[in-house]
């Protein structure tokens, strides 16, 4: 006899839902590029899921090595960077992971074929201290010889219950279209003076603005107008610690959300200060993940001393990770004495960092 179904007071299920994505990246002049020194990085576009954009990765690839240790190997690392628009460095999210990484080379014309010993299978658990996983030596430099270098990315992830959420709205989220018509509409709000009742004045050049949209994207400014001050009752405000370049950059995020164009590191750095001293952290946010891509050998120091002086935590963590793959050809250089003779409780801070992490993945 078929057994009696048991019947239950009450349930619950904790949906573990998977999550896929096949991504692939390729490199040409894969001869040339080879040609890069130790240390030198790599680093995809980000890459997500269809059924899950809040997660973005990339990948990095360090064609001689991440290190010393690692020299004459090329070095590959699935990355997390962000989780719902945060870095993951900001977050507690927890993404057990599973993934392939296939290397792929094509010589002359021909097809593209996998390289020897060129595919290997990982899982790791992706947070905040470990949000990268890899392999410093994955295959010898010596063994590649195609003209273009292709790195597949089979990944599955997980999401843990309770960082699932439901929506307990019936309001459809924004469409990308309609994002981005009102992106255009707020550009040409900056450029219509029509309605403007604010001057910001940077040395002899002067921008018209919206005290209201400048309040609502700026807990500085909000503050400032919303009290009997100077710059209230003028309707003026003068800026004298940034460029007219800088600011336009800045307005620019006020208005459309939109950063425009990868800047070089001392442009991020300018709009991360003054995004920093205005309170406008999402711009903030935006210069830190943009500069946490450019860290290299030469200006590490300098992107360390500014993530630890504007309390950008991610961008720090970023740098952090970078010590951690880097730090025998880091302690060496003249930059590092001089930061830690300045900043010895910064440099102490990144050291245990590193070792802390490094007994964590031994």
């Amino acid at each position: 006899m078929p057994e009696k179904e048991t019947c239950f007071d009450t349930q619950c299920i904790t949906d573990h839902r998977l999550y896929s994505v096949r991504f692939k990246w390729t490199i040409s002049n894969w001869d040339y590029v080879s040609m890069l020194g130790s240390g030198d990085k790599l680093s995809s576009s980000l890459f997500w899921s269809p059924e899950k954009p809040e997660i973005k990765c990339c990948m990095n690839l360090y064609p001689d090595g991440i290190d010393r240790d690692a020299r004459g190997y090329l070095s590959l690392f699935l990355e997390v960077k962000e989780v719902n628009g945060v870095s993951i460095s900001e977050t507690t999210c927890q993404i057990p992971s599973k993934f392939d990484l296939i290397l792929l080379e094509k010589r002359n014309n021909d097809v593209e074929m996998e390289v020897q010993f060129g595919k290997k299978h990982l899982q790791h658990m992706f947070n905040k201290e470990e949000n990268d996983w890899g392999f410093k030596r994955f295959v010898e430099k010596g063994k590649l010889r195609g003209t273009s270098l292709s790195v597949i990315c089979n990944l599955d992830f997980i999401l843990k219950g309770e960082y699932q959420h439901v929506c307990s709205s019936a309001v459809a989220a924004p469409s990308g279209d309609n994002l981005a018509c009102l992106a255009e509409d707020m550009a040409s709000l900056l450029e219509d003076h029509t309605f403007a009742d604010i001057s910001i004045g940077i040395g002899e050049t002067v921008f018209r603005a919206h005290k209201t949209v400048l309040a609502a994207r700026s807990s500085v400014f909000k503050a400032m107008f919303a009290h009997r001050c100077k710059e209230s009752s003028s309707n003026r405000v003068d800026i004298c610690d940034t460029s007219p370049e800088t600011w336009r950059h800045v307005m620019r995020f006020l208005y459309t959300g939109n950063m425009g164009v990868e800047h070089r590191v001392e442009d991020l750095a300018e709009i991360l200060k003054v995004a920093d001293k205005y309170e406008v952290n999402s711009l903030k946010a935006a210069c830190a993940d943009l500069l946490a891509r450019q860290i290299c050998f030469d200006n590490f120091e300098e992107i360390l001393l500014l993530a630890h002086m504007h309390k950008a935590a991610g961008l720090k963590q970023a740098c952090c990770q970078f010590m951690k793959h880097s730090a025998q050809r880091v302690v060496c250089k003249p930059e590092w004495e001089e930061l830690q003779k300045s900043w010895p409780d910064l440099t102490s801070e990144v050291l245990t960092q590193v070792i802390r992490r490094s007994k964590k993945s031994s």
